[in-house]
């Protein structure tokens, strides 16, 4: 069933860029034809406590053995990074989308699958509007599209006065619900951000964060917005209902285009899906990397789990089977599905996705 993510040959270099040095994990060898995983961590985390969760779960191995993976680091991120000199100016989210390049230039990768979390979600859209050349597709856990609003910035401000640096990292990461209840989840992330994270380094990144500009994607409109500017790549947008960022997900996905875009929200989880529910995530990307015309022996070992998400699909009929799902209370609206799809047990199963994010809403 495919090999373990940690026997796979790895390598671990610090790339130079533009805008300084990023730590960055090779997992598996490029071949050609075949893209790589690309992922990006959020803010507080960095390529193990965001990913390692997801990529060491046994459903995983057949992707990990397909699909090579390169996790980037962002500047003073990695595991026992040094503090970054005060001459270092720390890069934009901009900057840090127009640092990738090098990446791939330096790995000799020709295409990639973005896989990111919050920050990283947003600095690989960023990269896919304006290297779309580059990107086959992306899956965007906790995406927000919106620049921070003067009201962002001061509530920012206020909490830096009066909330420790791992406080409003928590805060970024989880719900509210998530923090008063799950003590032991919340403590093994507040550990690693005291501990394995240099506080220095996170400050300039949450700092830069923080001062993002919106995404400036707008979702065309047949006959009207010629000149729309949008991801032309099949994008994944997942996001756990008691997820701190549900709203802004929604919003991004109210802003893409809708034949090219299908919205994941997973009932009863929490701030990070991948390892909250890493199952489901790992089924989600399964059937969108095989909605790309890309690993068809994945077919295999899909269960109908990825489509039994309580309060989003429900079974037609009452038959249990993996295609049998339909929208709840939800008009029937236009089904569009990747061209490149070759089997019609993904394309049933794809469209029931499809419907469910055309139909509007979160």
């Amino acid at each position: 069933r495919g090999l373990r993510n940690k026997d796979l040959h790895r390598t671990s270099e610090h790339v130079e860029t533009h805008y300084g040095n990023v730590h960055c994990i090779m997992v598996g060898t490029p071949r050609a034809n075949h893209p790589v995983l690309l992922t990006f961590h959020d803010v507080g985390l960095n390529h193990k406590s965001c990913f390692d969760t997801l990529f060491n779960h046994e459903d995983m191995r057949e992707i990990n053995s397909y699909l090579p993976v390169c996790h980037v680091e962002a500047p003073g991120q990695h595991e026992g990074a040094k503090t970054l000199p005060s001459s270092y100016i720390y890069p934009s989210m901009d900057q840090l989308s127009e640092a990738l390049p090098a990446v791939l230039k330096h790995f000799g990768l020709r295409r990639v699958i973005g896989l990111g979390v919050g920050a990283g979600a947003y600095i690989l859209a960023k990269f896919a509007l304006n290297h779309p050349d580059l990107v086959d597709g992306l899956v965007l856990i906790n995406i927000n599209p919106s620049a921070a609003g003067l009201i962002d910035s001061v509530a920012s401000k206020l909490t830096e006065w009066t909330h420790t640096l791992p406080d409003t990292v928590i805060a970024h990461l989880f719900g509210k619900d998530e923090i008063e209840t799950n003590h032991d989840l919340i403590a093994t992330y507040r550990h690693n951000i005291t501990t394995t994270m240099n506080q220095s380094n996170l400050t300039q990144f949450l700092h830069s964060y923080n001062n993002r500009n919106a995404l400036e994607v707008e979702r065309p409109i047949p006959g009207e917005n010629i000149n729309f500017r949008t991801l032309k790549c099949s994008t994944l947008l997942i996001v756990g209902d008691n997820s701190p960022a549900v709203e802004a997900v929604v919003d991004c996905n109210s802003k893409l285009n809708p034949t090219e875009t299908t919205l994941l929200k997973m009932a009863d989880c929490g701030g990070l899906p991948q390892v909250d529910q890493p199952a489901k995530v790992i089924e989600a990307l399964k059937y969108f990397i095989q909605g790309m015309g890309y690993c068809k022996s994945l077919l295999g070992y899909l269960t109908p789990n990825y489509l039994n998400l309580k309060g989003e699909l429900s079974p037609v009929s009452g038959k249990n089977h993996p295609c049998n799902f339909r929208p709840v209370n939800r008009r029937p609206q236009r089904q569009e599905v990747s061209r490149d799809i070759r089997s019609r047990y993904v394309t049933d199963c794809f469209t029931a996705l499809h419907t469910y994010a055309h139909s509007g809403t979160g």
